[in-house]
């Protein structure tokens, strides 16, 4: 197949150049619209059931509780595993399910589960909360918030800088941390609650049920017809204290006649300080489909207009992931064209030819634009682990090339009484007939060793498989790069490869040395073999010691 490409190739240049550029149009596509994480995105099939339970005791939660939900949660479909924890106050589970099950309908059985569960539970138990595990929703952002002209920051971050966060489409959640609560609050006499005949759960529902609109019947407006709605508030303490109550003889109080109304705070919970000033820390959650990179892009913009409107405003973000993102591709990034540059620098220094590294330094990019095709089309994004795989990727695509270059160059000693054209490809075609099949092995060899981390299941197989595939992908494009791109290359530039290049004094001085020695080796051979298997056991028997002074080291570190 190998040569068959190579032959296609070398007769259709044009072809194969438009082939080319259609690559690295779409690989340029892909590089934009890859979402950049810093990790790749693992989902646990795991939910978490909190069930409150006031005042009561671990053995009563356990009883009640717990012991309850486990009987019923036993039997649900797909479940790998289920740990219950009773605590004071409150019952855990931890419900886990295969890798591979329908989690939106695991979520319907659960619910329906703990549905039937609750009704058996004591009166003074909340109803339980399903939360589920995702790894991916941690915080992406943390912005520390202060307002010098408010002296409420709390319900300033809440009702005003909130709902503006909120509008960014990438945000999922918006957590809030900090500041003090200011609510409204009746503190009921007893005295006059006794005297009137009156209960809490009386009060209760009146104050609760103060607020009502009715329906006051429609308007003719011009030609428009406006329907009319009457509604009734109490949402400040002046309207609360007006509150109608009735008593039992028909007597009409308000409830500042048996309840002192006014504002309180919560208790104080967390403090937030930034730069001696109160703050409040808001934590931003991106979308599972966002990329880390567009949330934070997006969420700047809005706190860039928040503080142009508000010069009172500090908006400062103390905890980004895109920065780490960022920095993490720079990197990866700044490694691959060193490796690039490198590979090039080692072929000019061997062959002594600066066409024979420009003909390397082409064929790296056509494979890596390749494997990012392929990485688009896989579905993976851009993150440490890929393009780390993308790093190693790298010195893996150059044996190929360098492999074929190098084919290409003995080759042409059997030509040189062509012409100059035909000399360069019969060269190559020769090359890629003679080695053509090697390569292929050792890719194939490549991908046998790469592809099963593909395959791996559970949360190791989804961290590892973009790091397998994206080292298969390139290990491919490395190889339909050496037996299309280095030939026609090779037949276009036609290097010649120099007798004297910059590293062959050293090489032919080591060639000397080895050719010398050799002959002296093989003649004393059992007593070399008998040496390195002594230098094989030696090693292996300092590795316990070696485990015993890295132990001791770690615990003394750990003392210290």
């Amino acid at each position: 197949m190998g040569y068959s490409l190579t032959k296609f190739v070398l007769r259709k240049p044009v072809t194969a150049f438009l082939v080319m550029l259609s690559v690295v149009f779409f690989g340029v596509i892909s590089i934009l619209g890859f979402q950049y994480e810093l990790m790749p995105s693992i989902s646990m099939p795991m939910y978490a059931v909190v069930t409150i339970y006031p005042g009561a005791q671990p053995e009563d939660v356990d009883e009640n509780i717990t012991k309850k939900l486990e009987g019923r949660l036993y039997n649900l479909e797909g479940l790998k595993h289920l740990q219950g924890t009773s605590r004071e106050n409150f019952s855990l589970l931890a419900v886990q399910y295969n890798y591979g099950q329908n989690m939106d309908k695991a979520y319907n059985d659960l619910k329906k589960a703990v549905d039937r569960v609750k009704t058996d539970f004591p009166e003074n138990v909340e109803d339980p909360t399903i939360y589920e595990l995702d790894i991916n929703s941690m915080a992406s952002m943390r912005v520390v918030v202060s307002n010098k002209a408010t002296k409420d920051i709390y319900n300033y971050v809440t009702n005003t800088f909130v709902p503006e966060i909120e509008k960014v489409p990438e945000v999922s959640s918006i957590d809030t941390s900090g500041g003090q609560e200011k609510y409204i609050k009746i503190s009921l006499k007893p005295e006059m609650m006794e005297r009137y005949n009156l209960s809490m759960a009386t009060l209760q529902q009146i104050v609760e049920n103060a607020d009502f609109s009715l329906p006051g019947g429609d308007v003719n407006v011009g030609d428009r017809e406006v329907a009319i709605t009457t509604t009734v508030k109490y949402d400040t303490i002046e309207s609360l204290k007006s509150i109608p109550i009735i008593t039992g003889n028909k007597r009409t109080l308000y409830l500042e006649d048996i309840a002192d109304v006014y504002e309180a705070k919560r208790d104080v919970v967390q403090i937030g300080r930034y730069n001696g000033d109160d703050c409040m820390v808001v934590s931003i959650s991106k979308t599972q489909s966002a990329s880390t990179v567009t949330l934070s892009r997006q969420v700047k913009k809005v706190l860039q207009k928040l503080m142009d409107d508000d010069p009172n405003l500090e908006a400062v973000v103390v905890e980004d992931n895109a920065d780490n993102v960022n920095n993490s591709i720079k990197n990866v990034f700044e490694t691959m064209i060193i490796a690039i540059v490198l590979s090039m620098l080692i072929i000019w220094l061997f062959l002594g030819d600066i066409k024979a590294s420009m003909i390397i330094g082409t064929s790296i990019p056509f494979s890596i634009l390749t494997a990012f095709i392929c990485m688009n089309l896989a579905g993976f994004t851009l993150n440490v682990v890929t393009l780390s795989a993308l790093v190693l990727g790298v010195g893996m695509m150059v044996d190929n090339s360098v492999v074929v270059l190098e084919a290409c160059f003995r080759a042409s000693d059997e030509y040189k009484g062509e012409k100059e054209v035909s000399y360069f490809c019969l060269a190559a075609l020769k090359a890629s007939k003679t080695i053509g099949a090697s390569v292929f092995g050792s890719t194939l060899t490549t991908v046998v060793v790469f592809g099963p981390l593909g395959f791996l299941q559970g949360m190791t197989g989804q961290f590892f498989k973009p790091l397998g595939f994206t080292i298969v992908f390139c290990m491919i494009a490395s190889y339909v790069s050496a037996i299309t791109v280095v030939p026609l290359a090779y037949v276009l530039l036609r290097p010649i490869e120099k007798e004297k290049s910059p590293a062959g004094p050293v090489v032919r001085s080591l060639q000397e040395i080895y050719r010398g020695t050799l002959p002296k080796l093989l003649k004393i051979r059992w007593i070399v073999v008998f040496i390195s298997i002594g230098i094989i056991v030696g090693g292996f028997a300092l590795v316990p010691t070696f485990e015993r002074e890295l132990v001791a080291a770690t615990d003394n570190d750990m003392v210290e």
